[in-house]
């Protein structure tokens, strides 16, 4: 569809006949937007863990726009941030926590590499005070929260998911 679009703008011979093309291609685009439900219906399927890396570029993007929501003016270099899991991969197998949840998008933070050290495989009430210390900036969900639970993932996951919709990406 692309691919003809393009050859037939290319190939155009006045502005009229390309503007008509512009918007038939703007039509199609449109045509293809998923709804809300399907984006909340998938956004829990994009999933990072050291066993799972398939879409680690994808995650790495994901959450750098979210995060550029909450940063200050200083410019971030988010190819030298490293992921973290809110809720460390060692409790995976435990209380619910499954690598699917574990991996999902709403336990995942950027952070430097250093931070990264001090966080390891800590607790998430350890984790949110050296990041305090640290003067990160918090996502208010995360700020709230007293205790990480897999429900506190999936629902920040959905939450994200709804917010990248409407905001984000919205077309």
């Amino acid at each position: 569809m692309y691919a003809s679009l393009a050859r037939r703008l290319y190939e155009s011979n006045d502005v009229h006949e390309a503007l008509r093309i512009i918007k038939e291609l703007k039509k199609k685009l449109r045509d293809r937007i998923p709804s809300l439900e399907e984006v909340k219906a998938l956004f829990p399927e994009i999933i990072f863990t050291d066993n799972i890396t398939k879409q680690r570029g994808l995650v790495r993007y994901i959450l750098a726009r979210f995060d550029g929501q909450l940063s200050s003016a200083v410019p971030v270099d988010y190819e030298a941030m490293t992921i973290e899991h809110l809720a460390s991969q060692s409790l995976i197998g435990t209380s619910g926590f499954t690598e699917d949840i574990v991996g999902q998008v709403g336990n995942l933070i950027l952070v430097s590499g250093d931070l990264n050290q001090k966080l390891r495989n800590k607790m998430f009430s350890e984790k949110k005070q050296i990041l305090q210390a640290a003067n990160f900036p918090l996502p208010r969900d995360i700020a709230a929260a007293s205790d990480w639970s897999p429900q506190n993932i999936i629902s920040r996951t959905e939450s994200m998911a709804v917010e990248s919709y409407n905001e984000l990406w919205k077309i």
